[in-house]
């Protein structure tokens, strides 16, 4: 009886050991990389675990560039959204709604990142990290950086896109 209480305390004492036991990303670091990126961010009205990065006047092509970076630290990913002049990039506004979804399927091949339709329509960009093994500075800033440069430069084809009658062309 005793070697099967040890066995199974030892197999226990192993399995949870195994188990991550907190997300190796907090919220306190996300907080710190974005102040040592010298940007200004706010809180998502929803959630303290996502954090907005509002790009204006740094940006080529759109006027606005909004980077939404969310931390769950249960399933221990770290998403990032980039949207370039939010609700004027709107699939509700196509010509062409197939012919669009086709072309942002198109760009996804060569894209840092996935380009997607939220739930309300609005196109953007994300890139998504797991954080088990934890999220550096470097790679954390590269990222946000990087969804905001394409979410920016793919402006003025989004713009094309959502007002043409077909998708050839673009």
């Amino acid at each position: 009886m005793r070697k099967i209480i040890t066995t199974v305390t030892m197999s226990l004492a192993i399995l949870l050991g195994a188990v991550p036991s907190g997300a190796a990303v907090r919220n306190d670091q996300i907080e710190d990389y974005l102040k040592r990126m010298n940007v200004t961010y706010s809180h998502h009205a929803d959630t303290d675990d996502a954090y907005v990065i509002d790009y204006v006047r740094r940006n080529t092509n759109a006027e606005r560039v909004t980077v939404i970076v969310m931390n769950d630290e249960d399933k221990h990913v770290l998403d990032c959204y980039a949207y370039a002049d939010l609700k004027l990039q709107n699939i509700k506004q196509a010509k062409d709604r197939e012919a669009v979804m086709t072309k942002l399927l198109q760009l996804n091949y060569r894209a840092f990142g996935t380009f997607f339709v939220d739930r309300e329509g609005d196109i953007g960009v994300r890139f998504t990290f797991t954080t088990e093994n934890g999220v550096g500075f470097d790679a954390f800033k590269t990222a946000v950086e990087t969804l905001r440069h394409v979410a920016d430069n793919a402006t003025p084809t989004i713009t094309r896109m959502l007002s043409r009658d077909t998708a050839p062309g673009y």
